[in-house]
């Protein structure tokens, strides 16, 4: 019989239909894992799982996947906190202060132009050389780590997250980051609140493809029986933007009082917010708001308002 070559495997054309569909079953698999005591499970994707879907969104959409289905996406008009069901909340420059992470130096060791990005720059280089692949994400690791050792929060991060808590407990709660997994770790010890009030929290180790592709924000709402409608992603980059407006959903730029922020990344939001306390309001949320003594949480306002989208180049 006529063989038919689909990724490297002869199938006959009679089973074909029946191998896209076992393989789109494959992708559905998901793993929970606990990352450690007082941190809620965390879906994790299986490698395999997540090679198929970028195979297949790859085949569809082609690899500027991201960029057409701006136009695709159901785009929201207004932020009503009513309607919303779902908060995914970016890390680095969002729940915490923007500019901790090196990129430029990150890129000069990887070889990378300041133009380029990174994770995806070093996985298309290095897709065929486990070896050089390793090396790569060994320096980003590095670069990341020695930003550990500064990260500080937000101002009203943790006020914010427990009002949500207190008054919108209907509201599931995710953090999605293009960070490590270490890293998150780092920031649940760094936030400090028990119980942690996230629903779920993702790295790039967890999900594949990482955003702006919108798969995290549709596998969370069919986990949760959620319309991509009724969620927000809050971010400081316009990935994170993307992300929700690829998925059909809102997105909300936390711009740290940074008006080239703003401009950069208007066109990408549906609400803009300086801070954490103006975007607890747009959710009609009342804060406790009190004087903070930790030196690890100073106010968002003086220390980021130099901040510009290009130091903080692409966002994680």
């Amino acid at each position: 019989a006529h063989k038919v070559s689909f990724n490297k495997v002869h199938v006959t054309p009679a089973v074909l239909p029946l191998c896209v569909m076992v393989g789109l079953l494959g992708a559905l698999v998901r793993f929970e894992v606990p990352l450690r005591r007082g941190i809620p499970a965390v879906s994790f994707c299986s490698p395999a799982s997540s090679l198929l879907t970028r195979r297949l969104v790859s085949q569809r959409f082609g690899n500027n996947f991201h960029q057409q289905s701006v136009s695709m996406a159901t785009r929201a008009s207004a932020v009503d906190p009513r309607q919303l069901k779902l908060i995914l909340f970016d890390m680095d420059g969002t729940l915490t202060l923007p500019n901790a992470i090196d990129f430029a130096k990150m890129k000069e060791r990887l070889g990378l132009r300041p133009d380029e990005e990174v994770l995806a720059t070093v996985k298309r280089r290095y897709s065929s050389d486990p070896e050089k692949m390793a090396e790569a994400m060994q320096i980003i690791d590095e670069v990341e780590s020695e930003a550990a050792a500064f990260l500080e929060l937000q101002a009203n991060c943790r006020e914010m997250l427990a009002a949500l808590r207190a008054q919108r407990p209907d509201l599931k709660t995710v953090v999605v980051t293009r960070n490590s997994l270490k890293q998150l770790h780092h920031f649940v010890k760094v936030l400090g609140m028990d119980p942690v009030p996230f629903d779920a929290l993702f790295s790039r180790d967890c999900f594949e493809p990482v955003k702006p592709e919108p798969h995290i924000v549709h596998h969370l709402c069919d986990k949760w029986g959620i319309s991509p409608a009724e969620s927000i992603f809050v971010g400081d980059y316009k990935d994170d933007l993307l992300c929700g407006r690829n998925a059909g959903g809102l997105s909300c730029l936390i711009s740290s009082g940074c008006p080239d922020r703003e401009n950069a990344f208007r066109e990408f939001a549906d609400a803009i917010v300086p801070g954490l306390q103006e975007f607890a309001h747009l959710l009609g949320l009342q804060l406790n708001v009190s004087v903070s003594s930790d030196p690890k949480e100073v106010g968002s306002a003086t220390a980021s308002t130099s901040a510009s989208p290009s130091s903080s180049e692409e966002g994680t």
